[in-house]
């Protein structure tokens, strides 16, 4: 008998009475709420994790159980009989977690980045510990068992290397390049003339105030203060409100900060709120600061398509994403860093505040890298010449 294959699952977002956002599974076709892992991703996922994460999960959620229908395999049973993944069922899976779920566009590859895939997989392991504790009854033989324990370890043999190629910043000829075209009026400009200023706004904030994405559409008017000797942005954390009316809200991901506002963003910021935003349709019934045309928030998809159309109008830009702007000033701190007369645990302690991480974080490490792997070389470089000196 042919096995009828189960809904395709997609991700929604239901906004509560209190403007927070919960995401859930739906089936694909009808909309409708799906029976199975939405308990889970509600009360164990949803109160500790981003909505975008949130999101991420059911996508991956869907991944896995397409491939388990296609594999006429029910994970339900195999937790419960405590037959698990054979080593070939193993590399299927984490094969098929690699694939892209859809083409994307301006790109040939099939495959998702290493990144992506590794938190992919990861995410399966915490879902399979979750069907664990769900199938395994606490005070039977089988919970904690060596079976369990077992597969597990023969699934996380394949968990994908972390890349050795560390998060790069552009290159100071790149960094040059991007910030002469995108001055408003620039001949090579590639933006509409009435997005020159909002885009450029953008771009500083993220390569000069290192700000990511979600935290420059997440800025409203009264974070920013001009007035007085130090201008000054604020980067929060807010709870969810009526103002807020995108489907995702965007936001820090981590901590909120106090950043004094340097020169070229203060002129960038001044140019785009006094003589472009009024322009736009409602905006001072817009407490945000970064607007579409149409004066709503900004979305997200804007931006990256922005970013998309400067990258592919500039050779010397090809790979650019918008993250790769806070990488690069990440960059641009370390060489500040290293001529100021912080000492090492100070530098740190200021480069951990400025991207807005936690003190325990390892990711201000990881972002320094590149730098550290380039600074390296000039030291060695360096050696290398003066011992060949007369």
């Amino acid at each position: 008998m042919t096995k009828t294959p189960g809904p395709k699952l997609r991700a929604a977002v239901v906004r509560m009475p209190d403007c927070k956002r919960i995401p859930i599974q739906v089936d694909a076709a009808t909309g409708l709420p799906v029976a199975g892992d939405n308990v889970w991703l509600i009360t164990s996922r949803s109160p500790y994790k981003s909505v975008e994460t949130i999101m991420s999960d059911v996508s991956v959620l869907s991944i896995i159980r397409e491939w388990a229908e296609e594999s006429r395999i029910s994970l339900a049973i195999r937790f419960r009989t405590e037959v698990f993944l054979s080593d070939t069922e193993i590399k299927s899976l984490s094969t098929r977690l690699r694939a892209k779920k859809r083409p994307c566009t301006g790109s040939d590859s099939e495959v998702v980045c290493e990144q992506k895939w590794r938190s992919r997989f990861d995410f399966t392991t915490v879902y399979f510990r979750h069907l664990a504790a769900a199938y395994f009854v606490p005070s039977s033989p089988y919970h904690h068992s060596a079976p369990f324990d077992n597969f597990i370890d023969a699934w996380s043999l394949h968990r994908p290397r972390k890349s050795s190629h560390p998060r790069l910043g552009l290159t100071a000829e790149q960094r040059t390049r991007l910030l002469m075209i995108t001055m408003p009026g620039h001949a090579e400009n590639p933006w509409q003339r009435r997005n020159h200023a909002r885009n450029r706004l953008v771009v500083l904030l993220m390569i000069l105030c290192g700000l990511r994405l979600g935290e420059v559409l997440s800025l409203r008017m009264q974070d920013v203060q001009m007035r007085g000797s130090f201008p000054t942005l604020d980067v929060r954390k807010r709870a969810p409100d009526e103002l807020e009316t995108r489907r995702i809200p965007p936001g820090p991901k981590t901590l909120g900060r106090r950043l004094p506002i340097p020169g070229e963003v203060a002129v960038a910021l001044n140019s785009y709120v006094l003589d472009h935003r009024p322009g736009m349709p409602a905006h001072s019934q817009r407490q945000f600061l970064i607007l579409s045309r149409e004066g709503q928030p900004c979305a997200k998809e804007t931006i990256q398509n922005m970013i998309s159309v400067l990258r592919n109008s500039c050779p010397m830009l090809k790979g650019l994403v918008a993250h790769r702007l806070r990488n690069t000033f990440t960059d641009l701190a370390q060489e500040a860093l290293k001529c100021s007369p912080l000492n090492r645990q100070q530098g740190s302690d200021v480069l951990t505040y400025m991207g807005g991480w936690s003190p325990t974080s390892l990711q201000p490490a990881r972002y320094s890298q590149a730098w550290l792997d380039l600074t390296t070389q000039q030291i060695m470089d360096s050696i290398h010449n003066h011992a060949f000196e007369a």
